[in-house]
């Protein structure tokens, strides 16, 4: 692993945690930092980012042991992930796409998310607000104040160069690049920690994806892992199910035309994968 890659991280991390003996000791945050600076990061950079000190990396780096069963994991899953990818996608719709083209229909880019996330959030908030459901503040796209770790926001703040006091005052302000920031650093939280609630999320077709994505960002990821059976619906490949738990949510009629459009694009690929089936008989 040259460069990280959160697909394969996401992978390799869920399966060194089904291995008892690493999840006895190693939590995923950490075992997401480790695979990080084995691919290259920085300690501190992946400290900050997953969450998670670095004198525990450096400890994990440290232990020969664990590291050799972590980069055995590493080994098993170069080859076979990229086999497995391709013959998943292959079997969504064989009879009319080529392969590229269904290699195409199911990658999600964070340029798409990113679009999409700033449609609905709207203009980004300079200074602190009140969110939506008037229950929590934010700040840029909707970059939570209020359900979210002070630590955390004080680490991200300070690499941003935002100062942390002035912005829960009300008196500062972000501008456009650092809202943008705040913006991409939730999306990659988010993308770097989905398997723990998606195992098969690099399975699912993109617009399931941008519904999980977007679901985890709008309502964050603990909330969203109590929405039991729209996730066992997606481990199905039940999309029919999965319309029919989003719309029975309060999240549902909270957000308006958001998760209108997304229950739509949830039942267009039910609605697609009914006419497979029909056709194939």
């Amino acid at each position: 692993m040259q460069q990280e890659n959160w697909y394969k991280t996401a992978i390799i991390a869920e399966d060194l945690y089904k291995e008892a003996g690493i999840k006895n000791i190693l939590g995923l945050g950490l075992i997401y930092a480790v695979i990080a600076v084995l691919s290259g990061s920085t300690i501190w950079n992946a400290a900050q980012k997953y969450k998670v000190s670095e004198k525990e990396i450096q400890e994990t780096i440290n232990d020969k042991e664990m590291i050799s069963r972590i980069k055995d994991v590493i080994e098993r899953n170069k080859e076979p992930y990229q086999e497995e990818k391709l013959e998943t996608q292959q079997n969504i719709n064989p009879k009319t796409l080529s392969n590229t083209e269904q290699l195409q229909n199911n990658q999600l880019s964070k340029e798409e998310i990113i679009q999409w996330i700033i449609t609905y959030e709207g203009k980004p908030h300079f200074y602190k607000a009140k969110d939506p459901n008037k229950k929590d503040m934010i700040i840029g796209y909707g970059f939570n104040l209020t359900g979210r770790n002070t630590s955390e926001i004080l680490s991200i703040f300070k690499r941003l160069g935002i100062n942390y006091k002035e912005i829960m005052s009300g008196k500062g302000k972000i501008n456009i690049e650092q809202a943008n920031e705040l913006l991409d650093y939730d999306i990659n939280r988010i993308l770097n920690s989905i398997y723990s609630i998606v195992p098969n999320f690099d399975k699912l077709p993109k617009n399931a994806k941008l519904a999980i994505v977007d679901m985890s960002y709008n309502m964050g990821m603990p909330k969203l892992s109590g929405f039991n059976k729209f996730l066992e619906a997606l481990s199905n490949y039940d999309y029919s199910t999965a319309a029919k738990e989003m719309i029975n949510s309060k999240w549902y009629r909270q957000v308006g035309r958001r998760s209108k459009d997304l229950v739509r694009k949830m039942e267009e690929l039910s609605e697609n994968t009914n006419s497979q089936k029909n056709k194939q008989i």
